[in-house]
Protein backbone atom coordinates (compact mmCIF):
# COMPACT_ATOMS: atom_id res chain seq x y z
CA UNK A 1 0.00 0.00 0.00
CA UNK A 2 1.21 3.77 -1.08
CA UNK A 3 1.44 6.28 2.07
CA UNK A 4 -1.14 9.03 0.83
CA UNK A 5 1.24 11.33 1.96
CA UNK A 6 4.73 10.20 0.37
CA UNK A 7 2.59 11.42 -3.01
CA UNK A 8 3.20 14.74 -3.93
CA UNK A 9 0.23 16.53 -4.97
CA UNK A 10 0.29 18.69 -8.31
CA UNK A 11 -1.62 22.07 -7.32
CA UNK A 12 -3.58 24.02 -10.23
CA UNK A 13 -4.84 27.48 -10.08
CA UNK A 14 -7.48 29.16 -11.86
CA UNK A 15 -6.63 31.69 -15.00
CA UNK A 16 -9.15 33.39 -13.80
CA UNK A 17 -8.48 33.90 -9.81
CA UNK A 18 -4.56 35.39 -11.48
CA UNK A 19 -6.30 38.08 -12.84
CA UNK A 20 -7.56 39.37 -9.10
CA UNK A 21 -5.03 38.38 -6.94
CA UNK A 22 -7.71 36.13 -5.18
CA UNK A 23 -6.08 33.22 -5.90
CA UNK A 24 -7.02 29.76 -4.73
CA UNK A 25 -5.10 26.25 -5.58
CA UNK A 26 -6.59 23.00 -5.86
CA UNK A 27 -5.03 19.18 -5.80
CA UNK A 28 -7.40 16.64 -6.74
CA UNK A 29 -5.82 12.71 -5.45
CA UNK A 30 -8.17 9.48 -6.29
CA UNK A 31 -10.35 10.34 -2.75
CA UNK A 32 -9.66 13.88 -1.93
CA UNK A 33 -9.82 17.40 -3.66
CA UNK A 34 -7.74 19.64 -1.51
CA UNK A 35 -8.47 23.74 -1.79
CA UNK A 36 -5.12 26.26 -0.49
CA UNK A 37 -4.92 30.33 -0.45
CA UNK A 38 -1.94 29.98 -3.76
CA UNK A 39 -0.40 33.04 -2.11
CA UNK A 40 0.54 31.06 1.61
CA UNK A 41 1.49 27.76 0.01
CA UNK A 42 2.43 26.66 3.59
CA UNK A 43 -0.93 27.93 4.83
CA UNK A 44 -4.17 25.37 5.94
CA UNK A 45 -5.36 23.30 3.54
CA UNK A 46 -9.16 22.42 3.42
CA UNK A 47 -9.56 18.58 1.99
CA UNK A 48 -13.36 17.18 1.10
CA UNK A 49 -14.09 14.11 -0.39
CA UNK A 50 -13.97 13.68 -3.76
CA UNK A 51 -17.75 13.69 -4.46
CA UNK A 52 -18.26 17.06 -2.61
CA UNK A 53 -14.95 18.24 -4.10
CA UNK A 54 -15.76 18.00 -7.66
CA UNK A 55 -19.31 19.53 -6.76
CA UNK A 56 -17.64 22.14 -5.66
CA UNK A 57 -15.29 22.50 -8.35
CA UNK A 58 -18.53 22.36 -10.83
CA UNK A 59 -19.81 25.22 -8.88
CA UNK A 60 -17.04 27.28 -9.02
CA UNK A 61 -16.66 26.92 -12.82
CA UNK A 62 -20.50 27.53 -13.38
CA UNK A 63 -19.54 31.15 -11.83
CA UNK A 64 -21.91 30.14 -8.77
CA UNK A 65 -19.74 31.97 -6.33
CA UNK A 66 -18.21 35.05 -8.70
CA UNK A 67 -18.94 38.11 -6.62
CA UNK A 68 -20.96 40.66 -8.53
CA UNK A 69 -19.59 44.53 -7.86
CA UNK A 70 -22.59 46.54 -6.53
CA UNK A 71 -20.50 49.93 -6.44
Amino acid sequence: MINPEAVPLVWRTSRRSQMNNACVEVAITEDLVRVRDSKLTRSPILAVGSEPGQAFLEAVKLGRFDRRATW
